[in-house]
């Protein structure tokens, strides 16, 4: 899976409220993607290269249950200063390396939307 992220943490932010979707796309080569988008329908986050819908579905279900928690974004530097992130799952296994970041707000910013819109259930549907 390949992912990008284009735009004060700690347990679940289920106080935020979730506005987000998911949008699931199938690709001109027949594989499918999903976008999480937020409430202005900005690309928080892509992630490409599922052989079939179930996969796409079942990356969501993850990304889902493990977006909320803010102890589970890895920070990691990338190269040449650049920052990445990876989501990691309960038993510390990384799900999905982020894009790559040029500051450490970037990089932030985006994990914190990605905590407040990750946990929506709003999965939708484009051919």
């Amino acid at each position: 899976m390949l992912a990008a992220l284009y735009n004060p943490l700690g347990s679940p932010l289920s106080n935020i409220p979730v506005a987000g979707w998911y949008q699931i796309t199938t690709t001109n080569g027949g594989q499918f993607s999903f976008n999480l988008m937020d409430e202005s329908g900005r690309v928080l986050l892509e992630i490409v290269n599922f052989s079939g819908k179930a996969e796409a579905e079942a990356a969501i279900a993850a990304w889902q249950q493990n977006s909320p928690f803010a102890d589970r974004y890895d920070r990691q530097p990338y190269y040449e200063g650049r920052l990445v992130f990876w989501l990691m799952d309960a038993a510390g296994k990384g799900l999905v390396q982020s894009g790559i970041f040029e500051t450490e707000e970037a990089r932030d910013a985006a994990i914190a939307a990605t905590i407040a819109n990750g946990p929506t259930k709003d999965i939708r549907y484009t051919a």
